[in-house]
């Protein structure tokens, strides 16, 4: 039996799954996070060990023989990237605490990003667009001649529209505007000052310097926005809209660019945006069907983890033979 591991490293979390030449998923590790970027060679080579070495222990005592390996890593977008990461692989080859004989040919090495491995995942095909709006936000699409298009994914800070970040950086602003009296009430005035547990909302500007600098901790006040949108809140609906819009529009380019007018395209979204309660995904689902009819947007078939297991199978010559029909729409 053939061995093979895909890897997928994100800002807080590595995810390692142990898969077998018949598509068979047999373990899963995790680790803390991998991009290079933010924490470092050392604990992004540390991070990915960790998470192989809980995976495979977890499906074996033995020593497993590893014929493939694929990682989609966020931060991993240049040339200089990769070679950094092949770096990380080598020394990894090299460390007797991992449980693994490497029995790797240079083309079963596959670097690539967390897009193109969300989108595999997601799709179980290499060919469609992902949609992806969690802290961040990105579209990532490639066609079948293998030429690829990336709208956003620069990081929140640069700007992510319609990611969590955006939308709770959004909602911040109306709250302190209506408390200027230069914007609309909004409900979200007593919903952020619930949440963050403040006794005016002269606090909010203070607390945000100083617990609130990391774009997660932001993010994570954005389904205050949702909350404020299901109950009617006419400032909230509108962030949501607007998020919407953008989504729609950044798609519609990455579809153009890559696809021909006519052609059948899937769209999977991945994120936890896109399972709010307002209907931000079914408003992006009618607005592109309105757009563009040929667009069918779908769930995700399977994490990005594993679409970075099928890129490695794929570089043993292994074919994965799943349906998109197995990857129906849930709105």
């Amino acid at each position: 039996m053939v061995y093979i591991l895909g890897i997928e490293g994100g800002g807080t979390q590595t995810i390692c799954l142990l898969m077998d030449d018949r598509d068979r998923l047999l373990s899963r590790g995790v680790g803390e996070g991998s991009n290079y970027h933010n924490v470092g060679v050392e604990a992004a080579k540390g991070a990915i060990a960790q998470a192989i070495r809980c995976c495979i222990t977890a499906y074996t005592p033995e020593r497993l023989r590893i014929a493939a390996i694929a990682l989609g890593l966020a931060g991993v977008g240049r040339v200089s990237d990769r070679l950094v990461i092949v770096e990380i692989v080598a020394q990894l080859q090299q460390d007797p605490s991992l449980p693994i004989i490497w029995d790797i040919l240079p083309e079963n090495l596959i670097i690539t990003h967390d897009a193109a491995i969300a989108l595999v995942g997601g799709l179980s095909s290499p060919v469609g667009i992902v949609a992806i709006a969690g802290t961040g936000s990105l579209i990532f699409g490639q066609n079948q001649h293998g030429e690829t298009k990336r709208v956003w994914g620069w990081g929140a800070r640069v700007g992510d529209p319609g990611s969590a970040y955006s939308i709770a950086l959004a909602g911040l602003k109306a709250v302190l505007n209506a408390r200027d009296g230069v914007g609309e009430a909004t409900q979200l005035e007593t919903l952020f000052q619930e949440a963050l547990q403040l006794e005016s909302l002269d606090d909010l500007p203070r607390l945000m310097y100083q617990k609130y600098q990391e774009p997660s901790a932001i993010a994570a006040l954005a389904p205050l926005v949702d909350r404020a949108a299901i109950n009617g809140d006419a400032i909230a609906i509108s962030i949501i809209k607007a998020a919407v819009q953008d989504f729609v529009k950044a798609t519609l380019r990455v579809k153009t660019q890559l696809f021909c007018l006519e052609e059948h395209v899937f769209v999977v979204t991945i994120g936890s945006v896109w399972q709010g309660k307002a209907g931000m995904r079914k408003q992006f689902i009618a607005q592109l069907q309105q757009q563009a009819p040929q667009i069918q947007v779908v769930a995700p078939y399977r994490e990005a983890a594993y679409g970075a297991g099928l890129l490695a199978l794929a570089s043993l010559g292994k074919k994965c033979d799943r349906s998109l029909r197995n990857c129906p729409d849930s709105t």
